[in-house]
C-alpha cells in the first residue's frame, strides 16, 4: 500500500483521494500508471506527493496476467450445442482504475469510500 507522505502528514493535509488508471502487461507487471478519468483525485498543495506515493507502491505490485480464451461450441447432429471447448489461450494486457484514500491519521485504504 502507499505510504502517507511525511511532509503532508506533518502539515496536517487531512484526507486525500488519489485515483489512478493502471495498465498491466501480459506478464502481470504494471506497465503504465496515469491519472484516472473515472476516479476523482483531491487537488491541493500536496497532490503530487500523494500521487507519487501511489505510483511508488503500485509499480511494485505484480498481478496474475489476464487471459483470453478461444472457445469452440460443439454441436450434435441436430444442431444443438452440447459442449464448449477451450481451443486456445493467451495472456493479454488489461487495465483498470483504482482509488486510494489517505486518512488524516496517516493510514491508507484502497477504495474511493475509504473502506
Amino acid at each position: 500500500m502507499p505510504v502517507y507522505p511525511a511532509k503532508a502528514l506533518k502539515a496536517k493535509a487531512g484526507r486525500n483521494l488519489v485515483g489512478v488508471h493502471i495498465i498491466v502487461d501480459t506478464e502481470g507487471s504494471v506497465r503504465e500508471i496515469r491519472m484516472s478519468m473515472l476516479v476523482f483525485s483531491t487537488p491541493g498543495p500536496f497532490a503530487e506527493d500523494f500521487r507519487d506515493a501511489v505510483e511508488l507502491a503500485v509499480r511494485q505490485w505484480r498481478f496474475t496476467p489476464a487471459r483470453s480464451e478461444s472457445l469452440e461450441i460443439v454441436h450434435d447432429r441436430n444442431g444443438e450445442a452440447t459442449e464448449m471447448r477451450v481451443t486456445g489461450s493467451e495472456n493479454v494486457e488489461t487495465e483498470f482504475d483504482l482509488a486510494f484514500t489517505f486518512q488524516p491519521n496517516g493510514t491508507v485504504q484502497q477504495g474511493a469510500d475509504g473502506k
